[in-house]
């Protein structure tokens, strides 16, 4: 190699490196702050993953389909109990998971539309209670008394 002159046009010399100049080769080491970027590009990637993932913004090829967007969860719902498809019991259970917690919410209710206002529907809820089975009674508890039955 010839020698220029300049240290820092020489492979691997910089900040934070310096060049064995009898033999012309970088020593073994890395310059100051590139582990701490790369931990920092690590992690955001990271976080651009798991956010595309969690927000279903990737493709779903073998998911179930996208939800629909004409109707809101409560349309959904009602209609399913107008085709005979789910109890009214069953309904009202999944309107409850539609404005409390929407994962519990089974796939063909999810929906894009915004709910306006939760409050009539946990109202009906608590209203029907004394009158829904017991295993639809079980699973409304943590939503309508999350401090325990009274």
């Amino acid at each position: 190699m010839v020698d220029l002159g300049h240290a820092d046009i020489l492979p691997g010399s910089g900040a934070g490196s310096s060049v064995d100049r009898s033999r012309g080769e970088p020593e073994a080491s890395i310059p100051k702050g590139t582990k701490m970027r790369q931990t920092v590009v690590w992690a955001l990637l990271g976080v651009a993953v798991w956010s595309s993932a969690a927000w279903g913004l990737g493709s779903r090829p073998n998911g179930p389909p996208a939800p629909r967007s004409d109707k809101d969860a409560l349309q959904l719902i009602a209609e399913a109990v107008q085709g005979g498809e789910i109890d009214a019991d069953t309904a009202v259970l999944y309107r409850v998971y539609a404005v409390m917690d929407g994962a519990k919410l089974p796939s063909r209710f999810h929906s894009t539309v915004p709910l306006r206002d939760g409050t009539p529907i946990l109202r009906e809820a608590r209203s029907r209670y004394p009158d829904l089975r017991p295993d639809v009674r079980e699973a409304l508890d943590p939503y309508l008394f999350p401090g325990g039955r009274p």
